[in-house]
């Protein structure tokens, strides 16, 4: 179950991986041919390709383990450790890291939550609006709030005021605040990939240019009094929620959200290019990721032995010391199947207790083991693979003898 999460995982950030740095060469050519708005949906791509690692190719069905045992079969529910206790360590490592950035946002957004206090709901703005009581708090929002700084009539005048709510609007027609916070659940379960920490970045200044470019579009006249609220927030400096902050993060940012206020808006032509390119763009990185898993060997169902170690096989390969301390035992083999039957590429899943013996046994057992050529669905069973536990017992199975 670990090994098996940990290898999604890992094939999920290397498709994610590729599509970042797809994105990152894509996006600033796309903002110039097709809008910001185009560059910022180009920000799918990597979620679309990570979940589609993530869906399985057509198989042959799950995998239903063997049981065998002196006793007859296994019992319904068996409790055993884990016989790689380092893949144990290393989900222990992934936990710690994702709940250490988890208590980092929630630590952020608690000091933001903290610096509103005595801040008022504004009236007759038509959005819900909370006016802060400090003047480095917002322009922002948080959830489906707008958040201005106590300041907000004397710092900027009417036309910078229209252009800061028509900026703040669009993050909340777009669903932007949900948006972030997909984004930094990511960055706490994908807390070791660094691309993934670079992409949050520039995810939030392609964020920034989209609504600049939307308010621009719908409202060219607010050019000058946008670039002039822009300077304005510069000065100080804000205590930034996991949200959407008005406030350039840096130099290159604002020069970025400056230049686009001097671009004429894309002709509906190219809006329209630009939403069929990040369309083929989508799916065919979807296609890509989903075709380029790894196979996966398909598990029988109904195994067909033709042979198969008995109760006197398990006692002739009982582990030694396992014995003289009359200790019983639990072991989880996986095998590929080979075009004779055969098994071959064995390997322990897990054993119990650790250190008593049991897996080497079961491995010791494997040459035993053989399928016949043909499964019970009429398909070869060559390249498949197959999940056996081994149950040792040094009493039989039923009720013992009074």
């Amino acid at each position: 179950m670990v090994i098996d999460a940990l290898h999604l995982l890992v094939w999920a950030n290397l498709a994610a991986s590729v599509a970042i740095a797809a994105v990152a060469c894509l996006r600033r050519p796309v903002r110039s041919a097709f809008g910001a708005r185009a560059a910022y949906g180009l920000w799918g791509i990597p979620l679309i390709m990570a979940l589609a690692s993530l869906v399985p190719a057509p198989q042959g069905g799950p995998i239903s383990p063997i049981g065998l045992g002196v006793a007859n079969g296994l019992p319904a529910a068996v409790s055993f450790d884990s016989g790689s206790p380092w893949l144990g360590s290393l989900a222990g490592v992934w936990a710690l890291g994702a709940l250490v950035y988890a208590t980092w946002f929630g630590a952020q957004q608690v000091r933001f939550a903290y610096a509103l206090r005595g801040s008022a709901p504004e009236v007759g703005r038509g959005s819900r609006v909370l006016r802060a009581a400090r003047i480095d708090i917002g322009p922002a929002v948080v959830g489906r709030t707008i958040i201005l700084p106590f300041d907000f009539e004397v710092r900027f005048t009417c036309a910078e005021q229209a252009a800061i709510l028509a900026h703040e609007a669009q993050h909340l027609a777009r669903g932007d605040v949900i948006a972030n916070a997909v984004v930094a659940l990511i960055q706490c379960l994908c807390w070791f990939n660094p691309l993934i920490h670079l992409a949050a970045r520039w995810i939030r200044i392609d964020q920034e240019l989209a609504c600049d470019a939307g308010v621009m579009a719908d409202q060219p006249s607010l050019r000058r009094p946008y670039a002039e609220a822009l300077l304005k927030t510069q000065v100080l400096g804000a205590v930034p929620p996991v949200g959407c902050a008005w406030r350039a993060r840096g130099f290159l940012p604002l020069r970025d959200r400056i230049r686009l206020l001097k671009q004429r808006a894309p002709s509906r032509l190219r809006r329209a290019l630009g939403a069929l390119l990040l369309a083929a763009l989508t799916l065919g990185g979807g296609y890509a990721a989903w075709a380029s898993q790894p196979s996966r060997s398909t598990s029988f169902v109904k195994p067909d032995w033709s042979s198969r170690p008995n109760g006197s096989d398990l006692v002739r390969f009982y582990p030694a010391k396992a014995l003289v301390r009359e200790l019983d035992g639990l072991a989880v083999m996986r095998c590929r199947v080979e075009r004779t039957g055969a098994l071959s590429a064995c390997a322990i899943l897990r054993e119990a207790p650790q250190g008593a013996g049991f897996g080497k046994a079961t491995l010791a057992m494997a040459p035993l083991f053989k399928m016949k050529p043909m499964g019970l669905n009429a398909r070869p069973v060559a390249g498949g693979v197959v999940t056996i536990p081994v149950k040792f017992t040094l009493e039989p199975a039923g009720p013992k003898p009074s």
